[in-house]
Formats: C-alpha cells, structure tokens, sequence
C-alpha cells in the first residue's frame, strides 16, 4: 500500500510563524523556472493528462511546458522538525520529545514495540536531531494541501501576503 502521508521539512521560522501568528500559506520558487520570456497564462491542470501539475502556455500558443509540484491538492504532509530524545521508559515503552521549534514543551509519545526499537538507536545521542531522521509517528503538525497554483509575485493580494509565512 501507498503511504497516505508524505514528509516536508519546515524550517524553523516557518513552525514559530504558523504556531505564534496563525500563517496558513507557504510559497515556494517553481524550479526550474519556466522556459519562456512572457508566460501567457498561469494554469493549474485539472485535466487528468496533468495530474494537477502546473501548465505553461507560452505566446505563441503553440508550445506549453508542464512543471512538476513537489505538492498535489489534498495531499497530506506531516511536518518533520529539529527534535531530540529526553527521555525513553522501557517499562511503558513512552518517549518524552523535544522539539527546537516553537514552545519547547516536552512531548509524551506512546511508542509500540517496534518504534521503541528504532527510537533506541537515537537515545545515546546528544543535541538536536536533524528532521530528516524524524519518524512520521512524533509529528505534532498534520498539514492538508488545500490549493496549488502558480501566480506571478506581482499579483499576490494585501489578504495573501497577510496569511503569508515571511522569512527574515
């Protein structure tokens, strides 16, 4: 079976932003950018050939380009970030979690047998932990992706760039 939920690294200021000011939009650079001078038009596929990726149809309406997202809509992201092991109990198979990012409050996880074992190889370890080593089961953010398009940096709106995760 096909995992249901796929991985996203966010970094540090993006999490304080979402958990102390309430920002629901990431915006993130189309790689590689599109070929033409002049995109005529922004288009999101929804024609099932794309598969929701992004089309670029360029002015003489002949060619178009097909950009892949790294992110379909209604995907579902689990949010991996800087964390360590404070504390593992082999009597209750329990964790307790730190996470750099945001409040620094101790997290309790319930491991399962298995993920005790994997979590073990982690607790000898010193200082933060890289997310990409963060197992999808201690994540405390479960993100939907509820739009994706691509729109030219001049058009976004005062109300989108108010709901906007801003990096200094």
């Amino acid at each position: 079976l096909k995992d249901p939920m796929h991985p996203i690294i966010i970094p540090a200021e993006n999490i304080n932003a979402v958990e102390n000011n309430g920002k629901t939009t990431l915006r993130y650079l189309i790689k590689p950018q599109p070929h033409g001078t002049r995109p005529q038009g922004l288009y999101t596929g929804t024609h099932k050939e794309y598969h929701g990726d992004i089309v670029f149809e360029y002015d003489n309406c002949v060619e178009s380009e097909i950009i892949k997202v790294p992110y379909y809509k209604d995907e579902i992201l689990f949010a991996k970030e800087v964390w360590m092991i404070q504390s593992m109990s082999n009597y209750d198979k329990t964790a307790k979690i730190l996470f750099k990012n945001g409040n620094r409050n101790l997290v309790k996880v319930q491991l399962t047998a298995e993920l005790y074992n994997r979590f073990l190889k982690y607790s000898n370890k010193r200082g933060w932990l890289s997310p990409v080593f963060m197992p999808r089961e201690i994540a405390r953010y479960v993100l939907r992706v509820t739009d994706v398009r691509a729109e030219r940096l001049q058009a976004i709106t005062e109300l989108d760039s108010s709901n906007e995760v801003m990096l200094a």
